[in-house]
């Protein structure tokens, strides 16, 4: 630089701005004298490898002059911390990495308590099975052969009536009474076989006389003879037998038959009478 002893003699007026030159000149020099700490022909930060091992180091991006410090407590502006990414868990956000997606939209993940009661409970925990088997009374094992005998008659008076009935609801009931007391006779011969009871597999005489009677009915009055004198009674036999097993029997699953068959039972008598009333005037 210029020394000043080298300039002619200025006037007093304009000493004082000279003086400030020279302070500014000499402040301008020693500036560019230093160099920026830390920083390197660019204007970047030493290369300092990152803590994670992935990705530039905290010196391989551009100063930032004017940004608040990574610790400063919060951006006033943008209320949240300084030098945290938005989106990270310290933001409070959720993250794809921590957060269940529906459909590509984060979803809240479910509470330790939902999940329990969402839970279905164990196997096992409710059972309605019947309760063990007791071995069979007599009066138990006298029930089942006349119950099996008196199915076996009524599916023999359904075939017969579906081939002879002249009415079409007589022909109805006879159907019925072929399929529903052949499956109480499947459940009972069932049931016999895991209680080593052995049931009848034939018409007693009594019984084949009347299967007789029947088929020799003349047309005109056959229908009325099969559901007044062999529907109705049958089944005011049957269901009086059930009733009394019902009350008798110690057998869970044997009781539970006889639940099952009396609801049928009764269905067939009501049919049957409502088939015999004369018809209104």
């Amino acid at each position: 630089m210029t020394s000043i002893k080298n300039k002619p003699f200025l006037p007093t007026s304009q000493r004082p701005l000279a003086g400030l030159l020279i302070v500014a000149a000499g402040l301008l020099a020693a500036g560019c004298d230093r160099g920026a700490p830390n920083t390197d022909a660019n204007g970047m930060a030493p290369n300092t490898p990152a803590a994670s091992g992935v990705g530039p180091g905290v010196g391989n991006s551009p100063t930032n002059a004017g940004a608040p410090p990574p610790d400063s407590p919060e951006n006033s502006r943008t209320g949240s911390r300084v030098g945290i990414p938005q989106g990270s868990p310290e933001a409070g956000m959720a993250t794809p990495e921590n957060t269940p997606t529906t459909g590509g939209v984060g979803a809240v993940a479910p509470s330790p308590g939902a999940a329990a009661s969402a839970a279905p409970p164990a196997s096992g925990t409710s059972s309605t099975a019947p309760g063990p088997a007791v071995p069979l009374s007599a009066s138990e094992k006298a029930f089942m052969a006349a119950a099996h005998v008196a199915g076996l008659y009524e599916i023999e008076v359904g075939r017969i009536g579906a081939e002879r009935a002249q009415d079409t609801k007589v022909k109805a009931l006879a159907g019925h009474l072929v399929s529903e007391h052949s499956v109480a006779n499947d459940a009972l011969r069932g049931l016999a076989a895991l209680r080593n009871v052995e049931l009848p597999t034939s018409l007693p005489p009594d019984r084949q006389a009347d299967i007789d009677k029947l088929k020799k009915a003349p047309a005109a009055q056959f229908d009325e003879t099969m559901v007044q004198a062999v529907v109705i009674p049958a089944h005011q036999d049957d269901i009086a037998r059930f009733e009394r097993a019902q009350q008798d029997a110690r057998d869970p699953e044997l009781k539970a038959f006889i639940q099952r068959t009396l609801p049928t039972l009764h269905q067939h008598l009501k049919s049957a009478q409502t088939l015999a009333l004369p018809p209104k005037s």
